[in-house]
Protein backbone atom coordinates (compact mmCIF):
# COMPACT_ATOMS: atom_id res chain seq x y z
CA UNK A 1 0.00 0.00 0.00
CA UNK A 2 1.71 3.38 -0.85
CA UNK A 3 1.47 6.60 0.62
CA UNK A 4 -0.90 7.98 -1.03
CA UNK A 5 -3.23 5.29 -0.55
CA UNK A 6 -2.70 5.26 3.06
CA UNK A 7 -3.44 8.55 3.70
CA UNK A 8 -6.58 8.64 1.59
CA UNK A 9 -7.68 5.79 4.04
CA UNK A 10 -6.58 7.43 7.03
CA UNK A 11 -8.55 10.97 5.81
CA UNK A 12 -11.85 8.93 5.07
CA UNK A 13 -11.20 7.76 8.47
CA UNK A 14 -11.07 11.35 10.06
CA UNK A 15 -13.26 12.89 7.94
CA UNK A 16 -16.80 13.74 10.20
CA UNK A 17 -20.08 14.12 8.30
CA UNK A 18 -22.22 15.48 10.76
CA UNK A 19 -25.99 17.26 10.56
CA UNK A 20 -25.49 20.22 12.47
CA UNK A 21 -26.52 23.79 12.82
CA UNK A 22 -23.06 26.10 12.29
CA UNK A 23 -22.22 29.29 11.89
CA UNK A 24 -20.20 30.32 15.05
CA UNK A 25 -21.31 30.91 18.37
CA UNK A 26 -21.61 34.55 17.76
CA UNK A 27 -24.11 33.72 14.94
CA UNK A 28 -26.56 31.09 17.51
CA UNK A 29 -26.19 34.32 19.83
CA UNK A 30 -28.21 35.82 17.36
CA UNK A 31 -30.22 33.42 16.37
CA UNK A 32 -31.95 32.81 19.03
CA UNK A 33 -32.32 36.32 20.15
CA UNK A 34 -34.02 37.22 16.59
CA UNK A 35 -36.28 33.93 17.18
CA UNK A 36 -37.08 33.87 20.75
CA UNK A 37 -37.34 37.46 21.45
CA UNK A 38 -37.37 40.34 18.81
CA UNK A 39 -37.50 43.47 21.23
CA UNK A 40 -33.89 42.55 22.27
CA UNK A 41 -32.94 43.02 17.91
CA UNK A 42 -31.17 46.15 18.91
CA UNK A 43 -28.96 45.20 21.76
CA UNK A 44 -28.18 42.41 20.03
CA UNK A 45 -27.00 44.65 16.81
CA UNK A 46 -25.12 47.15 19.06
CA UNK A 47 -22.99 44.30 20.78
CA UNK A 48 -22.26 42.89 16.82
CA UNK A 49 -21.33 46.39 15.78
CA UNK A 50 -18.96 46.48 18.30
CA UNK A 51 -17.32 43.25 16.36
CA UNK A 52 -17.34 44.89 12.81
CA UNK A 53 -13.80 45.01 11.62
CA UNK A 54 -13.82 45.55 7.64
CA UNK A 55 -10.54 44.07 6.03
CA UNK A 56 -8.28 45.93 3.43
CA UNK A 57 -7.33 42.45 1.88
CA UNK A 58 -10.82 40.74 1.15
CA UNK A 59 -12.76 41.30 -1.62
CA UNK A 60 -15.83 39.55 -1.68
CA UNK A 61 -16.42 37.22 -4.01
CA UNK A 62 -20.62 38.22 -4.13
CA UNK A 63 -21.60 41.98 -5.46
CA UNK A 64 -23.81 43.13 -2.90
CA UNK A 65 -25.81 46.25 -2.98
CA UNK A 66 -25.34 47.31 0.20
CA UNK A 67 -22.60 45.55 1.05
CA UNK A 68 -25.05 42.47 3.52
CA UNK A 69 -25.83 39.32 1.74
CA UNK A 70 -29.68 39.15 1.13
CA UNK A 71 -32.02 36.29 2.31
CA UNK A 72 -32.48 35.56 -1.54
CA UNK A 73 -28.46 35.37 -1.02
CA UNK A 74 -28.07 32.77 1.42
CA UNK A 75 -27.45 30.25 -0.73
CA UNK A 76 -24.13 31.62 -1.58
CA UNK A 77 -20.88 30.03 -1.04
CA UNK A 78 -18.00 31.90 0.32
CA UNK A 79 -14.86 30.91 1.94
CA UNK A 80 -13.85 32.05 5.75
CA UNK A 81 -10.52 32.03 7.51
CA UNK A 82 -11.37 31.57 11.96
CA UNK A 83 -8.48 32.49 13.95
CA UNK A 84 -7.86 32.17 17.18
CA UNK A 85 -4.94 34.54 18.53
CA UNK A 86 -3.09 34.05 21.27
CA UNK A 87 -3.24 37.62 23.43
CA UNK A 88 -4.26 36.41 26.66
CA UNK A 89 -5.14 38.46 30.11
CA UNK A 90 -0.81 37.87 30.43
CA UNK A 91 -0.29 39.91 27.26
CA UNK A 92 -3.36 42.59 27.47
CA UNK A 93 -1.99 43.64 31.12
CA UNK A 94 1.69 43.96 29.93
CA UNK A 95 0.83 45.98 26.65
CA UNK A 96 2.78 43.08 24.68
CA UNK A 97 -0.14 42.56 22.31
CA UNK A 98 2.94 42.93 19.63
CA UNK A 99 3.67 39.74 19.76
CA UNK A 100 0.23 38.02 19.44
CA UNK A 101 0.76 35.25 17.12
CA UNK A 102 -2.65 33.22 15.38
CA UNK A 103 -2.37 29.77 17.18
CA UNK A 104 -5.50 28.30 15.68
CA UNK A 105 -6.41 28.83 11.99
CA UNK A 106 -9.80 27.05 10.29
CA UNK A 107 -10.42 27.81 6.69
CA UNK A 108 -14.32 26.89 6.27
CA UNK A 109 -16.41 27.11 2.76
CA UNK A 110 -19.90 28.32 3.66
CA UNK A 111 -22.08 26.20 1.05
CA UNK A 112 -25.79 27.19 1.68
CA UNK A 113 -26.94 25.89 -1.88
CA UNK A 114 -26.19 22.25 -0.09
CA UNK A 115 -26.35 23.30 3.57
CA UNK A 116 -23.03 22.16 4.25
CA UNK A 117 -19.80 23.43 5.60
CA UNK A 118 -15.94 21.94 4.67
CA UNK A 119 -13.09 23.23 7.33
CA UNK A 120 -9.80 22.24 7.58
CA UNK A 121 -7.13 23.41 10.04
CA UNK A 122 -3.82 24.70 9.33
CA UNK A 123 -0.62 24.19 10.70
CA UNK A 124 0.55 27.03 12.76
CA UNK A 125 4.21 26.23 12.03
CA UNK A 126 3.99 26.03 8.03
CA UNK A 127 6.95 27.67 6.62
CA UNK A 128 5.64 30.27 3.56
CA UNK A 129 5.85 33.78 2.63
CA UNK A 130 4.47 36.41 4.96
CA UNK A 131 2.16 39.13 3.51
CA UNK A 132 2.20 42.81 4.76
CA UNK A 133 -1.61 42.82 4.57
CA UNK A 134 -1.80 45.92 2.10
CA UNK A 135 -4.08 43.73 -0.30
CA UNK A 136 -0.64 44.48 -2.55
CA UNK A 137 0.92 41.13 -3.26
CA UNK A 138 3.95 42.65 -1.05
CA UNK A 139 5.83 39.45 0.93
CA UNK A 140 7.33 41.05 4.07
CA UNK A 141 9.00 38.14 5.00
CA UNK A 142 9.12 34.47 4.52
CA UNK A 143 8.34 32.23 8.39
CA UNK A 144 5.89 30.61 10.09
CA UNK A 145 2.83 31.02 8.99
CA UNK A 146 1.03 31.76 12.59
CA UNK A 147 3.54 34.93 12.47
CA UNK A 148 1.78 36.93 10.33
CA UNK A 149 -0.28 38.09 13.01
CA UNK A 150 2.95 40.30 14.55
CA UNK A 151 3.15 41.51 10.33
CA UNK A 152 -0.39 43.01 10.67
CA UNK A 153 -3.14 41.38 12.28
CA UNK A 154 -5.67 40.23 10.35
CA UNK A 155 -5.22 41.56 7.32
CA UNK A 156 -1.88 40.33 6.93
CA UNK A 157 -2.77 37.16 8.06
CA UNK A 158 -5.90 36.71 5.53
CA UNK A 159 -3.31 38.07 2.65
CA UNK A 160 -0.81 35.25 3.75
CA UNK A 161 -3.38 32.47 4.24
CA UNK A 162 -4.90 33.36 0.60
CA UNK A 163 -2.16 33.19 -0.92
CA UNK A 164 -0.93 29.97 0.61
CA UNK A 165 -4.19 28.16 0.24
CA UNK A 166 -4.83 29.73 -3.27
CA UNK A 167 -8.52 30.19 -2.27
CA UNK A 168 -10.85 32.86 -1.84
CA UNK A 169 -11.06 34.29 1.76
CA UNK A 170 -14.50 36.10 1.75
CA UNK A 171 -15.22 36.46 5.81
CA UNK A 172 -12.99 36.39 8.38
CA UNK A 173 -13.49 35.74 12.47
CA UNK A 174 -10.76 36.74 15.00
CA UNK A 175 -11.42 35.23 18.20
CA UNK A 176 -8.63 35.26 21.12
CA UNK A 177 -8.30 33.55 23.71
CA UNK A 178 -9.95 35.55 26.75
CA UNK A 179 -13.65 35.59 24.43
CA UNK A 180 -12.45 32.04 23.72
CA UNK A 181 -12.85 30.87 27.91
CA UNK A 182 -15.66 33.40 27.88
CA UNK A 183 -17.83 31.58 25.43
CA UNK A 184 -17.00 28.44 26.78
CA UNK A 185 -18.31 29.31 30.01
CA UNK A 186 -21.37 31.08 29.30
CA UNK A 187 -22.29 27.90 27.24
CA UNK A 188 -22.27 25.43 30.07
CA UNK A 189 -19.18 24.01 28.65
CA UNK A 190 -18.26 21.85 25.86
CA UNK A 191 -18.43 17.81 26.11
CA UNK A 192 -15.35 16.42 24.11
CA UNK A 193 -13.21 12.83 24.26
CA UNK A 194 -10.27 13.44 25.76
CA UNK A 195 -7.61 10.73 24.70
CA UNK A 196 -5.05 10.72 27.86
CA UNK A 197 -4.53 12.55 31.04
CA UNK A 198 -3.34 16.40 30.58
CA UNK A 199 -1.27 17.33 34.06
CA UNK A 200 -0.15 20.56 35.63
CA UNK A 201 3.29 20.25 33.39
CA UNK A 202 1.48 19.57 29.83
CA UNK A 203 3.68 22.00 28.60
CA UNK A 204 6.65 19.98 29.07
CA UNK A 205 6.64 16.62 30.00
CA UNK A 206 3.03 16.37 31.31
CA UNK A 207 3.86 15.16 35.10
CA UNK A 208 2.44 16.55 38.08
CA UNK A 209 -1.61 16.55 39.02
CA UNK A 210 -3.85 15.87 36.27
CA UNK A 211 -5.69 18.62 35.31
CA UNK A 212 -8.15 16.86 32.39
CA UNK A 213 -8.88 13.01 33.33
CA UNK A 214 -8.87 10.91 30.00
CA UNK A 215 -12.08 10.02 28.72
CA UNK A 216 -15.45 11.64 27.43
CA UNK A 217 -15.55 15.13 29.95
CA UNK A 218 -17.18 18.37 30.35
CA UNK A 219 -14.73 21.16 29.88
CA UNK A 220 -14.81 24.56 31.13
CA UNK A 221 -13.39 27.28 29.70
CA UNK A 222 -9.97 26.93 30.72
CA UNK A 223 -9.65 23.24 30.43
CA UNK A 224 -11.14 23.38 26.71
CA UNK A 225 -8.53 26.05 26.26
CA UNK A 226 -5.70 23.81 27.55
CA UNK A 227 -7.65 20.65 25.43
CA UNK A 228 -7.65 22.53 22.09
CA UNK A 229 -4.08 24.33 22.55
CA UNK A 230 -1.55 21.28 23.89
CA UNK A 231 1.13 20.37 21.55
CA UNK A 232 3.68 18.46 23.24
CA UNK A 233 1.60 15.18 23.80
CA UNK A 234 0.71 14.65 19.96
CA UNK A 235 1.56 16.25 16.89
CA UNK A 236 -0.26 19.06 14.63
CA UNK A 237 -2.90 17.26 12.93
CA UNK A 238 -4.56 15.58 16.24
CA UNK A 239 -4.17 19.72 17.49
CA UNK A 240 -6.10 20.20 14.63
CA UNK A 241 -8.94 17.42 14.90
CA UNK A 242 -8.98 18.72 18.44
CA UNK A 243 -9.72 22.32 17.59
CA UNK A 244 -12.47 21.30 15.53
CA UNK A 245 -13.81 18.95 17.89
CA UNK A 246 -14.24 21.91 20.33
CA UNK A 247 -15.74 23.71 17.62
CA UNK A 248 -18.52 20.81 16.97
CA UNK A 249 -18.79 20.47 20.48
CA UNK A 250 -19.64 24.32 21.34
CA UNK A 251 -22.22 24.52 18.88
CA UNK A 252 -24.03 21.81 19.86
CA UNK A 253 -23.72 23.36 23.65
CA UNK A 254 -24.66 26.76 22.14
CA UNK A 255 -28.20 24.36 20.80
CA UNK A 256 -29.33 23.51 24.21
CA UNK A 257 -30.09 27.08 25.41
CA UNK A 258 -33.37 28.48 25.47
CA UNK A 259 -32.68 31.60 27.40
CA UNK A 260 -32.83 35.15 25.61
CA UNK A 261 -30.86 36.74 28.61
CA UNK A 262 -27.94 33.98 28.32
CA UNK A 263 -27.83 34.74 24.25
CA UNK A 264 -27.24 38.19 25.05
CA UNK A 265 -24.60 37.95 27.84
CA UNK A 266 -22.65 35.42 25.36
CA UNK A 267 -22.58 38.71 22.44
CA UNK A 268 -21.83 41.16 25.45
CA UNK A 269 -19.73 39.47 26.82
CA UNK A 270 -17.32 38.74 23.74
CA UNK A 271 -18.34 41.95 22.00
CA UNK A 272 -15.19 43.71 22.92
CA UNK A 273 -12.66 40.43 22.11
CA UNK A 274 -13.72 39.48 18.60
CA UNK A 275 -13.43 41.09 15.23
CA UNK A 276 -15.00 40.16 11.94
CA UNK A 277 -16.23 41.42 9.23
CA UNK A 278 -19.48 40.15 9.09
CA UNK A 279 -22.22 42.85 9.51
CA UNK A 280 -25.24 42.09 11.84
CA UNK A 281 -27.57 41.52 8.90
CA UNK A 282 -25.42 39.14 7.38
CA UNK A 283 -25.63 37.10 10.35
CA UNK A 284 -29.17 37.55 10.65
CA UNK A 285 -29.99 36.71 7.19
CA UNK A 286 -27.66 33.28 7.23
CA UNK A 287 -29.33 32.25 10.80
CA UNK A 288 -32.70 31.29 9.04
CA UNK A 289 -30.61 29.58 6.45
CA UNK A 290 -29.06 27.66 9.12
CA UNK A 291 -31.33 26.78 11.15
CA UNK A 292 -32.66 23.67 9.22
CA UNK A 293 -29.48 21.97 9.70
CA UNK A 294 -25.93 22.20 8.37
CA UNK A 295 -23.43 19.13 7.59
CA UNK A 296 -19.37 19.45 8.56
CA UNK A 297 -17.07 17.74 6.69
CA UNK A 298 -13.44 18.39 8.07
CA UNK A 299 -10.75 18.13 6.50
CA UNK A 300 -6.97 16.77 7.77
CA UNK A 301 -4.00 18.23 5.92
CA UNK A 302 -0.47 15.38 5.79
CA UNK A 303 2.24 17.35 6.48
CA UNK A 304 6.37 16.64 7.60
CA UNK A 305 8.42 17.92 9.43
CA UNK A 306 11.47 20.12 8.61
CA UNK A 307 14.13 22.86 9.85
CA UNK A 308 14.15 26.44 8.20
CA UNK A 309 17.80 27.87 7.45
CA UNK A 310 17.79 29.22 11.26
CA UNK A 311 17.34 26.23 13.05
CA UNK A 312 13.33 26.57 13.40
CA UNK A 313 11.08 23.27 13.52
CA UNK A 314 8.45 23.65 10.77
CA UNK A 315 6.15 22.06 8.53
CA UNK A 316 5.45 21.60 4.96
CA UNK A 317 2.05 19.89 3.41
CA UNK A 318 2.46 17.42 1.63
CA UNK A 319 1.65 18.34 -2.23
CA UNK A 320 -0.52 15.78 -2.83
CA UNK A 321 -2.27 16.08 0.82
CA UNK A 322 -2.34 20.19 -0.43
CA UNK A 323 -3.68 19.61 -4.22
CA UNK A 324 -6.37 17.02 -3.15
CA UNK A 325 -8.05 19.29 0.12
CA UNK A 326 -7.65 22.30 -1.83
CA UNK A 327 -9.60 20.60 -4.79
CA UNK A 328 -12.36 19.48 -2.19
CA UNK A 329 -12.95 23.07 -0.91
CA UNK A 330 -12.73 24.57 -4.70
CA UNK A 331 -15.47 21.79 -5.78
CA UNK A 332 -17.46 23.41 -2.34
CA UNK A 333 -16.93 26.71 -3.40
CA UNK A 334 -18.47 25.66 -7.16
CA UNK A 335 -15.51 26.54 -8.44
CA UNK A 336 -12.88 24.63 -11.25
CA UNK A 337 -10.71 22.15 -9.59
CA UNK A 338 -7.31 21.40 -10.86
CA UNK A 339 -7.40 18.60 -12.99
CA UNK A 340 -10.89 20.23 -14.74
CA UNK A 341 -8.05 22.96 -15.16
CA UNK A 342 -5.51 21.10 -16.73
CA UNK A 343 -8.23 18.95 -18.57
CA UNK A 344 -9.11 22.79 -20.13
CA UNK A 345 -5.94 24.66 -20.37
CA UNK A 346 -5.70 24.08 -24.06
CA UNK A 347 -9.17 25.67 -24.74
CA UNK A 348 -9.10 28.09 -21.10
CA UNK A 349 -5.56 29.09 -20.34
CA UNK A 350 -5.79 32.54 -20.05
CA UNK A 351 -9.28 32.35 -17.71
CA UNK A 352 -8.80 28.82 -15.93
CA UNK A 353 -7.07 27.49 -13.77
CA UNK A 354 -3.55 25.96 -15.31
CA UNK A 355 0.35 25.81 -14.14
CA UNK A 356 -0.44 28.78 -12.26
CA UNK A 357 1.82 31.10 -14.62
CA UNK A 358 -1.52 32.05 -16.83
CA UNK A 359 -4.42 34.30 -16.61
CA UNK A 360 -4.67 38.08 -15.68
CA UNK A 361 -3.77 37.19 -12.23
CA UNK A 362 -5.55 37.78 -8.75
CA UNK A 363 -4.11 40.94 -7.10
CA UNK A 364 -0.61 40.18 -7.29
CA UNK A 365 1.41 36.84 -6.54
CA UNK A 366 -1.79 35.29 -5.50
CA UNK A 367 -0.17 31.70 -4.20
CA UNK A 368 3.67 32.44 -4.19
CA UNK A 369 6.29 29.24 -3.02
CA UNK A 370 3.58 27.41 -1.73
CA UNK A 371 5.65 24.45 -2.20
CA UNK A 372 3.38 22.59 -4.29
CA UNK A 373 4.57 24.08 -8.37
CA UNK A 374 1.28 26.17 -8.45
CA UNK A 375 3.52 29.14 -9.95
CA UNK A 376 2.72 32.93 -9.15
CA UNK A 377 -0.45 34.07 -9.96
CA UNK A 378 -3.58 32.88 -9.41
CA UNK A 379 -6.02 33.30 -12.38
CA UNK A 380 -8.88 35.30 -13.51
CA UNK A 381 -12.01 36.28 -11.78
CA UNK A 382 -13.92 34.78 -14.26
CA UNK A 383 -12.95 30.94 -13.24
CA UNK A 384 -12.29 32.28 -9.72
Amino acid sequence: MDRKTRYKQQRAHKARNKRVIIGGIFLFAIAGIVLFAGYTYYAAKNSVDKMFKESAVITSNKEKEDGSLKTSDVSSKFGVLLMGVDNDEEREQTDHLDSARTDSLIYMVYDGENKKIDMVSIPRDIWTNIYDGSGTGTIYTTAKINSAYTVGEEDATIETVQNYLQLPIDYYVNVNFISFKKIIDAIGGVTVNVPYDINQDYAADNSGETLIPEGRQLLNGEQALIFARIRKMDTDVDRGNRQQEVIEAAIHQALKINNVTKYQEILDSVSNDVNTNFKFEDLVSLAGNMISGFEINSHTFEWYDGESYDGQSIVYIQDYSYNEIRNDMLKALGKQTEEQSTQNQNTDAQTGYDDGSQGTGYGSEYGTDNGTGYGTEYGSDSNY
